[in-house]
């Protein structure tokens, strides 16, 4: 619908002026005729030509509005006239008329206006709108109407229809009450057995339009399970005995195979009939709570889950070894556990609510204060960040103790910073453990570096005399091969002694290197040669592949020597006799990669990561002259890394050989 706007004076009419004379002759002839009718009913009359944006009131409506003669008679000045509480309508009800195509052309308005000394009179309009044009384009083109004093008989039909009227309001805004809050009702007649069901109700069960059902028929809806409780409750609210009270909550069965939870509350009335009191009405209002109690179901389980967590987080807590400590945004200690009281000998209540590291961090061992903005624990808060490392505490009695600690900032939903967690273990006796352990590693250093220099005293006279006996005539072939065997034993011995002192000083850190500028070929072709006697004896084919250009690194030559004949030596005490062994030099950018390869008896690859630790033989069923200390990879391990490189080793398995790598980084820079 189309919404005229109000004909204020001062706006430009939307009706366009057409050939209106016939219609203003016809009004002009009735006009006569209608006054003396007016006059006698004390009526006014007004006019509005919509066209023109004209008003013309008659004296009367002057009266009425309580205007004075010198007022233009404009819209403006008759809604100025209206209640408050009446000119918002009176207003929107006009242009909706004048905007209406479908209008019926009859008007019709009630309002309040003020009286000359005080107080409201009700005035009411009767008019008719007359259009220049039909059909869709029709306009309004002008209002004629009467206007008189209804306040007399406003205010009489009020007063006789308060009290029916207060009735229809409360029964309407229970009604209302009930259908918004999904509440039902019934009127149950006990003695024909019937109940009257609301809409609400009739939708509770599935009964849309069954607005009398019967007792029995509502009863075979309740769930079986609950059935007979409620048909108990029922009868016992219509004893005479009791109080006549219903409260029951059920389930229903729908006919579309749904259930529902209904709590219904109701109350029996009782008279007397034939000389006896009996229950003729039972009449109560009902809920549909199936949300409801799904959603308690739900809270049920929640809490049961929740308090399941808070049972296993205490008992891990409680029972844990580690100190833990919560605090809050402020720093101030909010929750500690049984281990954090043992830790601190405090108790939590002498810790909640103070900052936990003027409790227990406030000191240094030597004495002097610990400044908080110092501390790494409260760092984890302000920078949102883990930290973890070793600090030292003070104990409630004043004795300081070292401990091992995380702390972690924690996050609300919002991933804002709400507050600390820190864990802290003592370890002191971890700190006792690993001085012994320093303690007796270093007097292990001492007494190898001791037992190699004994050992070795002994050896240089021992080889002196092999060689004077080896010069000396007339040793028959029993003699010489006793001799060849003592060399070969003590030339064992001598190189046991080497790799013992060779532990001793990588141990106590005293191996130096003097790096050079070496040529990585010239560095293999002379630990091939080292070796070459050994591979000589075992028929060992060995496989050399160096780069058309030399290769050089950062190193100590004798060092760099060092730890390819170490590997060399495995490859050729755990390859059998007539086996092969590979040497490759492989350019790798940045680094050089130096492998040896064999198809010996290989490693399983579960063990191939223990062959570089010191005493560590993973074939123990060798024979001891062949397998040695198990030092050898140790020492190349260690001095790889002194290069600045790295040795891993990869296997196969049993039987399938075994391959060493060595990558060290290149020197590109000039030959000085």
């Amino acid at each position: 619908m189309k919404t005229a706007r109000f004909p204020l004076d001062s706006e430009d009419p939307e009706v366009d002026a057409s050939d209106l004379q016939d219609v203003e002759q016809r009004l002009r002839d009735s006009e006569a005729r209608l006054r003396l009718a007016l006059e006698a009913i004390d009526a006014g009359v007004f006019d509005i030509d919509l066209v023109r944006g004209t008003h013309r009131w008659d004296r009367r409506v002057r009266e009425l509005l309580g205007l004075m003669p010198d007022v233009a008679p404009t819209a403006q000045s008759w809604l100025a006239c209206l209640h408050p509480q009446d000119r918002h309508r009176a207003r929107r009800e006009f242009e909706d008329a004048l905007g209406d195509p479908d209008h019926d052309g009859v008007w019709h308005l009630q309002y309040r206006v003020r009286k000359p000394h005080g107080g409201w009179r009700w005035i009411e309009e009767r008019g008719k709108l007359t259009y220049g044009e039909s059909g869709p384009a029709r306009r309004t083109v002008r209002l004629t109407g009467v206007m008189f004093d209804v306040t007399g008989r406003v205010e009489a039909a009020r007063d006789a229809a308060g009290s029916t009227q207060r009735l229809r309001e409360s029964e309407e805004r229970l009604r209302l009450a009930m259908e918004s809050s999904s509440l039902g009702y019934w009127d149950s007649d006990v003695v024909a057995r019937q109940m009257v069901l609301s809409d609400s109700a009739q939708r509770f069960f599935g009964l849309p339009g069954h607005e009398v059902v019967a007792v029995d028929e509502l009863l075979d809806r309740v769930h079986p399970e609950d059935r007979s409780r409620v048909a108990a409750a029922y009868a016992r609210a219509l004893d005479t005995a009791g109080d006549g009270a219903f409260r029951q909550q059920y389930r229903i069965l729908r006919q579309d195979g749904s259930v529902r939870w209904i709590d219904a509350m109701a109350r029996t009335h009782f008279a007397l009939a034939d000389g006896r009191q009996r229950a003729m009405r039972n009449v109560g209002v009902m809920w549909d709570v199936t949300e409801q109690r799904q959603a308690e179901g739900e809270r049920t389980k929640l809490v049961h889950e929740l308090r399941e967590q808070r049972r296993r987080l205490d008992v891990v807590l409680n029972n844990a070894s580690v100190a833990v400590f919560l605090m809050d945004e402020r720093g101030q200690c909010v929750y500690m556990n049984p281990a954090a009281e043992r830790l601190t000998g405090y108790t939590l209540a002498e810790t909640h609510g103070r900052r936990l590291h003027d409790v227990i961090h406030h000191t240094r061992p030597d004495g002097t204060p610990f400044p908080l903005h110092e501390c790494p624990i409260d760092r984890a808060f302000p920078e949102n960040n883990q930290e973890q490392g070793e600090e030292v505490f003070v104990h409630k009695d004043g004795s300081f103790y070292p401990v091992a600690f995380t702390a972690s900032p924690i996050r609300d939903e919002t991933a804002r910073t709400v507050g600390t967690i820190i864990e802290a273990r003592d370890i002191r006796r971890e700190k006792e453990t690993m001085h012994a352990l320093r303690e007796a590693d270093r007097r292990k250093d001492e007494f190898l570096a001791m037992l190699a220099h004994e050992l070795r005293n002994p050896l240089a006279p021992l080889t002196n005399a092999l060689r004077v006996l080896e010069l000396g005539a007339g040793l028959g072939a029993r003699e010489q091969a006793m001799l060849a065997m003592a060399k070969r034993q003590t030339g064992q011995l001598r190189r046991l002694v080497d790799d013992l002192l060779e532990v001793s000083r990588i141990s106590r850190g005293k191996i130096v290197l003097r790096p050079g500028r070496v040529a990585v070929d010239d560095a293999v072709r002379q630990a091939v040669e080292s070796v070459d006697h050994e591979i000589s004896r075992r028929g060992h084919a060995v496989d050399v592949r160096l780069p058309d250009a030399p290769i050089f690194v950062r190193a100590d030559p004798a060092r760099l020597a060092q730890i390819l004949e170490n590997l060399l030596n495995n490859a050729c005490k755990y390859t059998p006799d007539g086996g092969r062994i590979g040497v490759a030099v492989i350019d790798q950018g940045e680094h050089v990669d130096l492998r040896i390869t064999d198809n010996g008896v290989g490693i399983e690859p579960d063990q191939v990561s223990r062959l570089f630790e010191l005493f560590q033989q993973i074939d123990v069923t060798l024979d001891r002259s062949a397998g040695g200390l198990g030092i050898g990879l140790a020492m190349v391990k260690h001095l790889v890394s002194l290069h600045g490189g790295r040795v891993w080793a990869e296997s196969g398995g049993r039987g399938l050989g075994t391959t060493f790598t060595v990558r060290l980084p290149k020197d590109d820079s000039a030959s000085e």
